[in-house]
């Protein structure tokens, strides 16, 4: 089924929402470029999360199915708002965090994102230790072939399609995403990043004016670790469960969603570095490509497990 207009991606975003697995993640981006997320989604056993532009929506699990649509619609409509003018303008990859499995929703009715991963071979280049990595993203009829630099950014390549011509001397061979990952993880060195503490409840509260742009930086910048559950606020212990868990980065830092909670609510701000470099960049994040998450990833994963 292909979703022509918003009413049909709604209808088909509606019907999925209810029988998420507990571990999906789902992520929207646009078309064109494929890096640049519009909304998201993941659901934990309690609930389903969602955020939409620069909105946030929980529903507690399982919802009536009435609360699923308009939450469908909600995001048909954000979409439209910002700027999409069909269905097939969007894009989506959705996966299973317990074993990072794709899962995929044809009910949706748009193309989703697939990759594709090439080691270029030398000889006696092994595929763990290829001279090159090389990779094809499709959307729909969409093909964009890059090649990673050893500086970690992918740029634009006419490998493939050479080789597919035989006027490639190498040898480019198919490898498995893991694989790929594998060889990124080789080539990267760790980037410097900075990981956030906790707001002190004795700091100096955010000024009015730059409440909203502080918390927007905060809760809006890309999720690298969604996390299920929440923290019981400390300022209210008489109160339910609400402190968000999932960790966001900007490249630079990472830090906890605890700290747009906070900021939100008391007015609270990260602390004095991390705030001085949010206010440095203008209260905007930089654009993060999936390799720059994933490089984060590693990090936490390795800081994590005390390597």
């Amino acid at each position: 089924m292909t979703a022509t207009t918003w009413d049909d991606f709604a209808a088909g975003l509606g019907d999925i929402l209810g029988r998420l697995p507990d571990d999906a993640v789902v992520q929207f981006y646009a078309a064109d470029r494929p890096d640049e997320q519009c909304a998201q989604f993941w659901q934990d056993p309690d609930a389903l999360h969602a955020e939409i532009g620069s909105e946030r929506v929980d529903l507690d699990w399982p919802a009536p199915a009435s609360a699923y649509r308009e939450l469908a619609g909600r995001v048909a409509e954000v979409l439209r708002e910002l700027g999409f003018a069909a269905p097939g303008d969007v894009t989506y990859h959705a996966w299973r965090s317990a074993d990072s499995s794709e899962l995929p929703l044809p009910e949706l009715g748009i193309a989703p994102v697939e990759v594709s991963y090439f080691a270029r071979l030398r000889d006696g280049d092994a595929p763990t230790h290829p001279t090159g990595l090389l990779r094809r993203t499709r959307i729909g009829s969409r093909t964009t072939d890059e090649a990673l630099g050893r500086d970690g950014r992918w740029q634009p390549t006419d490998t493939l399609v050479l080789a597919e011509l035989g006027d490639v001397a190498d040898e480019v061979r198919p490898i498995t995403a893991a694989a790929a990952a594998g060889v990124v993880a080789q080539w990267d060195e760790e980037p410097d990043v900075r990981f956030a503490g906790p707001p002190r409840a004795d700091a100096r509260p955010l000024a009015d004016d730059e409440r909203a742009r502080v918390v927007a930086y905060l809760r809006e910048a890309p999720i690298v670790v969604a996390g299920f559950g929440f923290d019981p606020d400390p300022y209210d212990p008489e109160g339910a469960e609400v402190v968000p868990l999932h960790l966001h980065t900007d490249g630079a830092w990472v830090w906890s969603a605890s700290l747009g909670y906070f900021a939100e609510r008391y007015g609270m701000p990260p602390e004095p570095d991390l705030l001085a470099h949010i206010v440095q960049r203008g209260y905007r994040w930089p654009e993060l490509d999936r390799a720059a998450l994933e490089r984060v990833s590693r990090l936490i994963t390795k800081r994590a497990g005390g390597g």
